[in-house]
């Protein structure tokens, strides 16, 4: 198929649009996946979509394109090793990334999308489902001390050391008692879409690259954390969302002491993870420009 393709960035994966190069309507997203994925971690991200499209039909969600030898994914052996690309479709749309200001009905429709999901995935299960991944919140104590070895920042390792101690204090009492289930545990400002030269509300959800077995009151935890970067972001901007959550999929009491101190190991991982891949990968423009937001996410999560 003759395409032009142009990137996407991704902070550890690699994402592609793909354009017919004669013209057109974009034909998909090739995503080359990190080759620290297994086969049947792929499979279960592109299971777990399917199964949110089907339980959401009125929800956009990207599914494997098939073309003329049938669904384009499959293996490579490249220069850089065996990878796994594969061609989804392109979901159309802005993302709220860049939007300075979220309204409160739009920060209510981030929580509905959240438990959406969930609830579509509560009872499904994978083989793939128990891996271990750094941004499972599960792990966030462990992938904190690891990442933060490799941190030449002294006062940011001060920083990030001081808020894990305290949300590990409040969590700790509750942990044992927080149900699991599969789930997307990415549903944030960057992965929601709305219709191109529309303002009305996000009716998409991509990227399910992060899809594990976890802490359920983890996809609220991570779709807060990507509010608080928005001007004026704070708990009291966040609580929309919250409630729309606990609306549709009701939150635990020990789900809620659980809740602000995730939000607070997630701006953690992601400040370190991100300093870390820009240390690894200079170039990657989509991760270096994203290292001021979520030290923004961390500062107001602890604030």
């Amino acid at each position: 198929v003759d395409v032009d393709l142009r990137s996407l960035g991704s902070q550890q994966d690699q994402n592609f649009l793909v354009a017919p190069a004669a013209g057109g309507e974009p034909l998909g997203v090739l995503k080359i996946s990190n080759p620290v994925f297994s086969e049947s971690e792929i499979e279960m991200q592109d299971a777990a979509a399917a199964v949110v499209a089907r339980a959401e039909p009125t929800l956009r969600i990207p599914r494997i394109v098939d073309g003329p030898r049938g669904p384009m994914s499959g293996w490579w052996e490249t220069s850089q090793g065996r990878l796994h690309p594969r061609v989804i479709s392109f979901v159309s749309g802005r993302t709220l990334t860049g939007s300075g200001y979220l309204s409160p009905r739009v920060v209510d429709r981030l929580g509905e999308l959240s438990a959406a999901v969930s609830v579509a995935l509560a009872h499904e299960t994978h083989p793939a489902s128990g891996r271990v991944l750094q941004w499972d919140l599960r792990h966030a104590e462990r992938a904190i001390a690891e990442i933060s070895e490799t941190e030449p920042d002294a006062d940011v390792r001060a920083f990030t050391a001081e808020a894990t101690a305290r949300a590990l204090a409040a969590l700790a009492p509750v942990s044992d008692a927080l149900p699991r289930q599969l789930g997307h545990y990415d549903v944030t400002d960057d992965n929601v879409l709305r219709p191109d030269g529309i303002q009305t509300l996000p009716d998409a959800v991509i990227d399910f690259g992060d899809v594990i077995d976890s802490w359920a009151v983890g996809e609220i935890a991570v779709t807060v954390s990507s509010v608080l970067h928005h001007a004026g972001g704070s708990y009291r901007t966040a609580l929309p969302a919250i409630a729309a959550f606990d609306r549709r999929r009701p939150l635990s009491d020990e789900e809620i002491t659980a809740l602000w101190p995730l939000v607070v190991l997630r701006g953690v991982v992601l400040v370190l993870s991100g300093r870390q891949q820009v240390r690894l990968d200079e170039a990657n423009d989509y991760a270096s420009g994203a290292l001021d937001r979520e030290f923004s996410i961390l500062r107001r999560a602890t604030a």
